[in-house]
């Protein structure tokens, strides 16, 4: 119920700046915000002891911003938390996506995958995932305020250093609903905490 109140709490944080977002860009300072209450939030939880994070470039052929400018290339942070790890790795979380030309797409996501031993070294991690979500663009793009609906998939390979932390690369592609390009591409960090 806990993992549900925090979903929850997080797509209503995200989904605020809507209503602003139809008639302005957000500012830094919004966004800023908008994350900080949301991780502030997460951080108040007592069951909150296992989190992914990516830190990612990202490229989008063919996006441009509202003025028709180039916006192809950009970053993204992410935070994930698990919601069911007996069979399959299922996690939900958030996600902050910036493109050059100040395009801010905020998103809560859920993912499925897995975790496998690469040659049988216990350590090393090859790690396939799915995921879906939800997305707002919030500014700088002609989507502005547009809540659409997203998808992808990809693989991370993560070395696990310690009971308590792994750490790798990883790669994945996505369709955006809301964004005219063929797909998204990101080229990521993750680390993987647990508290």
């Amino acid at each position: 119920m806990k993992k549900t109140l925090i979903l929850i709490a997080t797509a209503a944080a995200l989904l605020i700046p809507t209503a602003r977002a139809q008639t302005g860009a957000l500012t830094a300072s919004d966004t800023t915000n908008i994350l900080g209450v949301v991780t502030d939030f997460l951080r108040t939880t007592e069951t909150v002891t296992d989190w992914t994070y990516l830190a990612y470039a990202s490229h989008a052929k063919g996006l441009k911003d509202s003025k028709g400018n180039d916006a192809e290339w950009g970053a993204g942070l992410a935070a994930l938390y698990p919601l069911h790890t007996s069979v399959l790795d299922i996690r939900g979380g958030f996600r902050a996506q910036w493109f050059a030309g100040n395009t801010f797409v905020p998103s809560v996501n859920a993912q499925v995958g897995g975790t496998y031993k690469v040659f049988g070294v216990e350590k090393l991690k090859w790690c396939p995932a799915v995921w879906t979500g939800m997305a707002v663009a919030a500014g700088g793009t002609q989507q502005n305020g547009d809540v659409g609906v997203l998808y992808g998939g990809g693989v991370s390979l993560k070395y696990q250093f310690s009971e308590k932390l792994e750490a790798g690369l990883g790669y994945g592609w996505e369709q955006w609903s809301q964004l005219n390009v063929d797909r998204v591409e990101h080229f990521a960090l993750v680390l993987h905490f647990k508290f």
